[in-house]
């Protein structure tokens, strides 16, 4: 409980500080690492308003909407590797 903590602190933290693709790629991490990764959801919303400046998209929230499909694909993936279940 305490590393996935801190590993959402570390998340937050890399929103402000980290280009996006690696903070990005540190939430796809923590979503194929911890099971029910529900936290990347947040930080991509908060990522979407802090840097988001197109509103006449249709998808407002782009980061929040390829975080949401990511964290179905890869849901749908750990169920197929059995590697996963060993851990």
């Amino acid at each position: 409980m305490k590393l996935r903590f801190f590993c959402t602190i570390l998340l937050l933290v890399l929103i402000f500080l980290s280009p996006w693709w690696l903070t990005f790629a540190v939430a796809l991490a923590l979503i194929f690492y911890f099971r029910r990764y529900y936290e990347a959801f947040f930080a991509a919303f908060l990522f979407d308003l802090l840097y988001n400046t197109s509103r006449a998209h249709l998808f407002f929230f782009a980061g929040l909407a390829t975080v949401a499909v990511s964290f179905v694909l890869i849901e749908w993936l750990k169920k197929r590797l059995s590697l996963y279940e060993a851990i």
